[in-house]
């Protein structure tokens, strides 16, 4: 018999061990109140050419050079050496930055143990879970392989060849994700569904469980020309259609955030998302950076930068070494000059 137990005997701190990696692209560590953590699963999901795989590869590129290993798994077979170059990635190739190109279920899970039983890989990629497949796909003579899988085919009604195992994909790496303080990002996509009446609706690909067991959903969507982000989408037409594109961050569901928040940001096509547009933004949404006219002013340590046309600013803060941490002192500075009671203190 046990005696002489208090519960004080008995405390664990289950958060002493937490890690949030910063992916240094403004919108998302700010839905995400500071970035990527160790143990969690994350979802970006958004249409077909959004620019997801872009800005997963991104945030690959601020991981590695923070000093973690990374396995990125490309499902689609999209992922080019030209990609990894633009984006930055190629520079930590096979040394912090590991790409493995499979899109069957059972090769799958045989890439991921074996670089999770290394115990030194801290984040996983997934790009994307709407590429994975049974291999019964892949057996054109339809006869049972080894695995005891016949072929299937596309003509048959066969859903539940990839919807019960995705189901055991996240349920087993959900585990995993926890025990091993692994952060799994998984990119997806949407489907279109029709009800009985013949109705269109949009779904999350995969079944119910793959939305329950991730922590964090965020959609990736093109700005809206209405709404909060107008004047966003506005101001970035100043700029050539062949460069990038404006784009909205939302938090679609989470255990850990308020779902339905919103942030602007702009892609540059290839490279990823510039934080100089959304610092531009902020900036001037909390009237730090005044207009007059066509002419945006700006106090900067010590002097006023000041020019003609939004690109044009921004590019002179560019010019200017304006950076991350001068964004975060203004912004600093302006939010304590507020009281409590939301007055400017004198």
């Amino acid at each position: 018999m046990i005696k002489n137990i208090k519960l004080s005997d008995l405390y664990d701190d289950c958060f002493k061990d937490s890690t949030i990696i910063e992916t240094k692209i403004y919108p998302i560590d700010y839905l995400l109140k500071g970035g990527l953590e160790l143990g969690y699963i994350f979802q970006f999901v958004g249409d077909s050419a959004v620019g997801k795989s872009t800005i997963a590869l991104q945030i690959a590129k601020s991981v590695c050079e923070q000093g973690y290993n990374l396995l990125y798994l490309d499902s689609e077979g999209s992922i080019t050496q030209e990609m990894l170059k633009t984006t930055g990635v190629m520079e930590h190739y096979n040394d912090q930055f590991y790409l493995q190109k499979c899109s069957k279920f059972d090769e799958v899970e045989k890439v991921l143990d074996r670089f999770i039983s290394t115990g030194e890989i801290s984040f996983i990629f997934i790009d994307s879970l709407a590429a994975l497949i049974n291999p019964g796909f892949v057996n054109l003579n339809h006869d049972k392989t080894k695995f005891g899988r016949t072929g299937i085919s596309v003509t048959t009604n066969e859903a539940h060849v990839t919807s019960g195992p995705l189901t055991k994909f996240m349920t087993k790496y959900r585990s995993l994700a926890t025990s091993q303080k692994i952060c799994f990002v998984l990119i997806n996509q949407y489907r279109t569904s029709i009800d009985g009446h013949y109705n269109t609706s949009t779904k999350l690909y995969g079944p119910k469980n793959v939305q329950y067991a991730s922590d964090v959903i965020i959609k990736i969507s093109d700005c809206a020309s209405i709404g909060p982000f107008k004047s966003f989408k506005d101001f970035t037409k100043e700029t050539s259609p062949s460069v990038g594109k404006p784009l909205e961050f939302e938090v679609y569901r989470s255990n850990k955030l308020s779902p339905g928040i919103k942030v602007p940001g702009y892609l540059k096509y290839g490279s990823g998302i510039d934080n100089m547009y959304s610092y531009f933004h902020e900036l001037k949404e909390n009237n730090i950076i005044t207009q007059a006219g066509v002419y945006y002013s700006l106090p900067f340590h010590g002097t006023e930068i000041k020019e003609k046309g939004a690109i044009n600013f921004i590019e002179k803060l560019r010019c200017e070494n304006f950076n991350a941490s001068d964004f975060k002192e203004l912004i600093s500075s302006n939010n304590s000059n507020i009281d409590s009671d939301g007055d400017m203190e004198v």
